[in-house]
């Protein structure tokens, strides 16, 4: 019935939303929104619909079948989008239930990014998670930035395993292309990462090389001086002579 169609289509937009992209999504009229009004299930607060209980929206969304739920999400994107939209977070969150590749590679870095200003990393890797779901289509480049930023804010949120796996697949990445900076810079990031897992010699191995790298392609004082101060804190870490230590770090405060 429309109602029903009403509700199905209020459930994808969330426990509150537009009472016109709610009728744009689901095709429906104002009568049927009446209907669900009356039934107790929507309110209205102003120009928004809302459902009275959580639990009826979750049921009702959860209710719906693989394929109408991408349908759903998709014209929830399309509504927004010629609606003018400008919430990052909120077209990522229907492109991504609508399995569309294209628009979760555009609209899932900036809600990313977005998250990370706020301070908010779960949510900023989840978002890139989302894109390395359709990483494939993406140039060899854009997914080893895609993977460093997704393996930066996984260790954030204390996800190491994830955080692991995508470092490393973009050091691989960075090896295919035979951008050595890149790699070096990779490197550093990993040994960090591989700080954490607790094998402290490899981590310190993989310091070593990186500076060897970025040394070897005259990179960036900046990425040199982190380079430097990476394989100082490794050495103190790895309990090393206190010379290395110093010198490292020496090396790293004149460049900074």
């Amino acid at each position: 019935s429309p109602g029903q169609q009403i509700l199905r289509a209020a459930s994808v937009l969330g426990q509150a939303c537009e009472q016109a992209l709610v009728r744009e999504v689901a095709d429906g009229d104002l009568a049927a929104i009446e209907e669900c009004v009356a039934r107790g299930i929507l309110e209205l607060d102003g120009d928004l619909l809302r459902f009275r209980h959580e639990l009826a929206q979750r049921a009702i969304r959860e209710g719906l079948g693989p394929s109408e739920l991408v349908a759903l999400h998709a014209r929830a994107l399309a509504a927004l989008r010629r609606a003018g939209a400008v919430d990052p977070d909120r077209l990522a969150h229907h492109a991504v239930g609508a399995d569309d590749a294209a628009a979760v590679l555009e609209l899932a870095p900036e809600a990313a990014e977005r998250a990370v200003g706020l301070g908010a990393h779960r949510e900023a890797a989840a978002h890139y998670s989302a894109c390395l779901r359709f990483a494939s289509e993406l140039d060899e480049r854009s997914r080893a930035e895609l993977l460093e930023c997704h393996a930066r804010e996984s260790l954030l949120t204390d996800d190491v395993d994830g955080a692991l796996a995508s470092q490393q697949h973009a050091l691989d990445c960075w090896r295919r292309l035979g951008d050595v900076r890149a790699e070096g810079n990779c490197l550093r990031a990993l040994s960090l990462v591989t700080w954490f897992t607790g094998d402290a010699e490899r981590a310190i191995e993989l310091a070593e090389r990186s500076v060897e790298l970025l040394e070897s392609v005259a990179a960036p004082a900046h990425e040199l001086a982190r380079a430097y101060a990476t394989l100082a804190q490794r050495y103190v870490v790895g309990i090393r002579d206190e010379l290395d230590v110093l010198f490292w770090s020496e090396r790293a405060l004149e460049l900074a």
